[in-house]
């Protein structure tokens, strides 16, 4: 395999061995898509997505009532704070975490969804021969 071009470095991602964009995404319950940041070389991490996005200003600018506020459910590789959570991650977890991780990996499957019904309708996304940046007229 040739090394990538190196216009084409800014989205090779050597580990996977595949030219990528990421994308930020919030899906709400009912499936809509209330938040998307991106696209980044496929290169940089997830934390650098939300670093970089309004996402963490939009949470804090939602009103709350009392003490209910919004919270988002994160990929693991968000780390932890005012306004997202994840599933916790480890050999040593008590029932209540394990409880908690397996209940909501089941909400994400729904996510997931959303991102395959983006595939279905624009199958051009998920070409990956496509995704090979500056070579396309």
């Amino acid at each position: 395999m040739c090394r990538p071009s190196r216009q084409q470095r800014f989205s090779y991602n050597g580990h996977e061995r595949k030219h990528a964009l990421k994308y930020q995404s919030v899906i709400t319950p009912d499936g809509i898509v209330r938040h998307l940041h991106g696209p980044v070389p496929g290169t940089r991490h997830d934390a650098f997505l939300l670093a970089t996005s309004t996402l963490r200003d939009e949470m804090r600018a939602l009103p709350t009532s009392g003490s209910t506020r919004y919270i988002i459910y994160g990929d693991p590789a968000y780390s932890r704070n005012d306004c997202i959570i994840s599933s916790f991650q480890g050999s040593t977890l008590n029932d209540d975490q394990l409880t908690f991780s397996k209940r909501m990996s089941k909400v994400r499957v729904s996510v997931e969804w959303v991102f395959g019904d983006v595939v279905r309708h624009w199958a051009f996304t998920d070409f990956v021969k496509k995704q090979k940046l500056h070579l396309q007229a």
